[in-house]
């Protein structure tokens, strides 16, 4: 796919996606790379094509009493996903799944139009400390900014690591991210719960966290 058609894709996508009000059509801010990456972002959306095939919404990232939530395990709906672009550079993303292990990576990224280029230098689990190691992982992932959302593309949305492993030409799935608050994205959205003892644990897993209660 050409550079030039690469960048129309989201134009016509967000043509097809406005089953929304007017306040909220998905327009483009500028260019489709206008925008600051740099803050923190929690996820919204899975889109396939042109189709929204999953909407999260606030309530499904509260803890609650969801269906085939386990007796006694803390649960959001579909799990949470969460990325934080830092100033110098930093990225790290994290994947709590819907029985709220945490699978988190810290590392560095850089940006060259449309496509950022990630090393994962970190990789660790409060959930399961026996996951925590300093393999080198790196990839890939596209990007767009649509009505003031994130947009990145992935290969899969249920891999714990969606991105790409070399760059994508013709990205079809995308997550939608919505930018937060540092405030929200450290507490209301955050879940982390060290299972094993303080010693085991990464040191990111202090304190502990335990996302919001829903109603």
């Amino acid at each position: 796919m050409s550079t030039s058609a690469r960048f129309l894709f989201p134009l016509l996508l967000a043509a097809s996606l406005c089953a929304c009000s007017e306040e909220d059509e998905w327009t483009p801010d500028g260019s489709i790379t206008d925008g600051n990456l740099v803050g923190y972002w929690v996820w919204s959306q899975h889109v396939d094509g042109a189709d929204t095939v999953l909407t999260i919404t606030d309530d499904d990232l509260a803890v609650g009493d969801w269906p085939g939530c386990p007796s006694g395990i803390i649960c959001t709906h579909y799990g949470i996903k969460k990325l934080h672009f830092g100033e110098g550079g930093s990225l790290y993303y994290i994947h709590n799944v819907t029985t709220s292990s945490d699978y988190e990576y810290k590392g560095t990224h850089s940006v060259a139009d449309d496509l950022v280029t990630y090393t994962f230098t970190e990789h660790f689990s409060c959930a399961h400390p026996n996951i925590n190691d300093t393999d080198i992982r790196s990839g890939h992932f596209r990007y767009r900014f649509l009505g003031g959302n994130l947009w990145v593309s992935v290969r899969s949305f249920d891999a714990e690591m969606p991105f790409f492993d070399e760059p994508p030409d013709d990205p079809q799935q995308w997550i939608v991210f919505r930018q937060v608050s540092e405030e929200d994205y450290n507490n209301r959205y955050m879940i982390r719960v060290c299972v094993g003892t303080d010693d085991e644990c990464h040191p990111d897993c202090f304190p502990e966290k335990f996302g919001t209660w829903g109603t």
